[in-house]
């Protein structure tokens, strides 16, 4: 698929879109950039790609805690993060993703800001999250009985760490493989006697 940049600006009828909008194409990401200027802030999501015509089910993948960019530059590529991509993978061209960057983060970003300390709050965030699935549901090819709002759970998280032996491979643990790290927190889960975590790295 071949990426390039592009800037488009939409005039909409509707009050949040009376602003300029900024589309760009993300290098080596099946993602487009979408910034919205609105009158007191920049909105800023990204809706993955597709070649297919017909309108598809939309995905709204909601990230966890943290005050990332949702993608970030390492050794001069662009990575994502937080666990959308893996949505992406999944479905491919099935549905489209959207996904939104925090109150006052940017693209890129890392670490904390003083502009997220400002700007974020859960309302706030819920807002960006319900503004930009109207723009995309008024503005590209999206089937708008079919939307799902979903987001990464603790588990999750857990699983990930104890396979990829973030958790329990240590000298206490003695858990080397995958399997016994993840029988261990399995079991712990079922049985409530997982011994606490936050000693582990």
């Amino acid at each position: 698929m071949k990426f390039k940049l592009i800037s488009l600006f939409l005039i909409l009828t509707h009050p949040i879109f009376a602003q300029k909008t900024e589309i760009d194409f993300l290098p080596n990401q099946p993602y487009d950039r979408y910034e919205l200027k609105t009158e007191k802030d920049t909105l800023t999501f990204y809706l993955s790609v597709t070649s297919y015509k017909e309108n598809l089910p939309l995905i709204v993948y909601i990230q966890g805690s943290g005050m990332n960019s949702l993608f970030v530059e390492q050794n001069d590529r662009i990575i994502p993060t937080s666990g959308h991509f893996t949505w992406f993978n999944a479905g491919q061209e099935k549905y489209r993703i959207l996904i939104v960057e925090k109150p006052g983060v940017k693209y890129l970003q890392t670490g904390g800001s003083q502009s997220f300390d400002q700007n974020f709050s859960l309302e706030n965030w819920s807002n960006r999250i319900v503004q930009a699935i109207h723009y995309v549901t008024e503005n590209e090819k999206i089937d708008k009985n079919k939307i799902l709002v979903a987001g990464p759970s603790q588990l999750y998280s857990l699983y990930k760490l104890a396979d990829d032996g973030t958790f329990f491979n240590t000298t206490e643990h003695n858990m080397p493989t995958p399997e016994q790290r993840l029988n261990y927190l399995t079991g712990g889960l079922t049985n409530k006697k997982l011994r606490p975590i936050g000693s582990f790295a």
